[in-house]
C-alpha cells in the first residue's frame, strides 16, 4: 500500500511535468479531467469523469478520422504509426489514475487529501505488520 501512494505522488509529479513538457492543446491542459491529476483534493472525481468521457468520445472519433485520412493516402511510415501522441499518453495516465485513485473517492466524489491516505496507509501496514 506504502508502494502505491507513492507511486501516485510520482504519477502526480510525472503528469505535471508531461503536461508542460509536450506539445498538448491549451484546451486540453486546461479540461477537468487534466487538472485533477494535479491537485486532486481540490476537484470533485465524478465531475472530472463526466468531462473525460466527453472528451475521450470525440478524441475516438478524430482518431477514427485520422486513421481513415491515413489510409486513404499511404502517407504514413512504419515508424510514425507507433508513435504515442502528447494526448494519447495524458489519456493513458489519466486512466492509470483513476485506478489508483478510486478507493480514496468519498461518496460526494471529493477525494481524501494525501494526508489521510497517508493515514489510512499507515494503519492497514501497522495492522498488517500486527498480524505477523
Amino acid at each position: 500500500m506504502k508502494r502505491r501512494l507513492l507511486f501516485l505522488v510520482l504519477l502526480v509529479f510525472a503528469g505535471t511535468k508531461l503536461i508542460h513538457a509536450q506539445d498538448i492543446p491549451a484546451k486540453v491542459k486546461q479540461a477537468k479531467w487534466v487538472t485533477i491529476m494535479n491537485a486532486d483534493s481540490l476537484y470533485n472525481y465524478f465531475e472530472a469523469e463526466a468531462d473525460f468521457q466527453k472528451f475521450y468520445a470525440g478524441y475516438l472519433k478524430e482518431k477514427k478520422k485520422e486513421e481513415r485520412r491515413r489510409e486513404r493516402s499511404n502517407a504514413a511510415s512504419p515508424q510514425e504509426e507507433h508513435l504515442e501522441s502528447p494526448v494519447e499518453l495524458l489519456v493513458a495516465d489519466y486512466v492509470k489514475w483513476t485506478v489508483q485513485i478510486q478507493p480514496f473517492v468519498r461518496a460526494d466524489g471529493s477525494i481524501m487529501p494525501l494526508a489521510e491516505r497517508l493515514v489510512i496507509a499507515r494503519s492497514i501496514k501497522n495492522g498488517q505488520q500486527a498480524q505477523q
